[in-house]
């Protein structure tokens, strides 16, 4: 509270700035982990509730949990601004822990700590029943992720969605054992991430080599699941285009129908929005200019 009305403080990121007439473009994949998640272990219901671009997935994943009542058809602010209205954001905060934690073999126990780092207080048994909740709306991811673990005392590894293989060591060592057995739920989901920004990397070299030679963008570097380009600014559309053909439509698992969506942010300071004074110098950016 002491800190309320003091100025906000800039991020760091912002100290990274555009050479003059270019701008960064950052763009990121939404919700990438998630997407492979469902897509890799053919879970319709998660793929059917991510698709739903007008929903909130962690908002009616807490409704449908915790058997919440859904708002009137007119209302229009949305389901997560219906459950802070109705003092229920705790369970969007619980339903979105879980679905991140499950795949890194989050058991009850540490729901529960995640979720009181956001201040929202459970008991042990709600925590439990929550995890439970979770596995019976998802039945297929939840085989799936029991498959994987088999895995590492069966065959002895595991592959992502592009066939890159995550070998397990044999050990009688239960800790050891239990470390593999959390790894061998998640590599596949982080690896094939991972495979996909090297192939959209790739994907945004060629076509600037040989679709559209002159396109003068420049790959700064690729944060987990964000990629952030520099371009001039005449060529920001090209750009922002460009982008999206190499994230998403060009960016695909062999033999599987996955196609992520990304969200393209442009400014002139990394992570700091365009403001009014930016746009009266660079009408090309009007656009991108967020509220």
């Amino acid at each position: 509270k002491a800190f309320q009305n003091e100025p906000r403080m800039a991020s760091i990121r912002s100290c990274f700035v555009a050479d003059p007439g270019w701008c960064i473009v950052d763009s990121d994949w939404v919700q990438a982990e998630l997407f492979v998640m469902a897509w890799l272990s053919n879970d319709i219901t998660m793929q059917t509730k991510l698709l739903d671009k007008a929903g909130d997935f962690h908002s009616e994943l807490a409704i449908q949990m915790f058997r919440l009542d859904n708002p009137p058809e007119d209302y229009a602010k949305g389901k997560k601004e219906w459950l802070k209205e109705n003092g229920w954001s705790k369970f969007r905060t619980i339903a979105k822990t879980i679905t991140f934690g499950i795949a890194y073999g989050r058991g009850a126990a540490a729901i529960k700590s995640a979720v009181e780092l956001e201040n929202v207080k459970i008991s042990l048994e709600e925590a439990e029943d929550a995890v439970n909740k979770f596995k019976t709306t998802f039945p297929d991811l939840t085989m799936w992720l029991q498959m994987q673990q088999e895995c590492v005392t069966g065959q002895g590894y595991v592959e992502n969605g592009f066939g890159r293989r995550r070998r397990f060591e044999k050990t009688n060592d239960k800790e050891s054992l239990g470390h593999q057995k959390r790894q061998a739920m998640n590599a596949p989901i982080q690896g094939t991430v991972g495979d996909l920004m090297s192939l959209a990397l790739l994907n945004l070299y060629l076509i600037r080599e040989n679709e559209k030679p002159h396109l003068k963008y420049k790959v700064l570097m690729s944060v987990h699941d964000q990629i952030l380009v520099t371009c001039p600014i005449e060529q920001v559309d090209e750009t922002v285009e460009a982008m999206r053909l190499a994230m998403c439509e060009r960016c695909r698992i062999p033999g599987n129908d996955l196609l992520l969506d990304s969200d393209p942010e442009v400014c002139l300071r990394w992570s700091e929005p365009l403001t009014d004074e930016d746009i009266a110098k660079y009408s090309a950016l009007g656009k991108y200019k967020t509220s």
